[in-house]
């Protein structure tokens, strides 16, 4: 998570800003739906994203809930962070899935592969 926090502040040129790890609910007193690991504002863009700890660890589930969840917030920047060299093939189809699907919304996908 701070691995991800640096590479997307270090470029900033005016503000970056963050938060913790938040949960979302879909109703006010249901149980959360999910989390984001990432949410910042870097010069006036939104950033939201999932942090996951190897490449492998993205599921079906992960893209369904953070399409759902980008739909809704319409940030500029959705990040798919992890640590490992190399992406899946599974897990880049669908992130190109995902970008395509969000790309009417105005929302671009970037997937991050952080070095160990």
């Amino acid at each position: 998570m701070l691995h991800t926090l640096l590479k997307k502040g270090q470029f900033a040129h005016d503000l970056f800003l963050y938060l913790p790890c938040q949960a979302l609910y879909e109703h006010h007193d249901g149980d959360p739906y999910t989390d984001l690991d990432l949410i910042a504002i870097r010069d006036g863009q939104i950033i939201i994203g999932e942090v996951k700890s190897s490449a492998e660890a993205f599921k079906d589930t992960d893209f369904a809930k953070l399409r759902s969840v980008a739909e809704e917030i319409r940030p500029n920047v959705l990040i798919l962070a992890a640590t490992g060299s190399e992406w899946p093939a599974e897990v880049t189809r669908e992130a190109e899935a995902l970008q395509a699907s969000l790309a009417p919304v105005g929302v671009t996908v970037e997937k991050l592969l952080l070095p160990w």
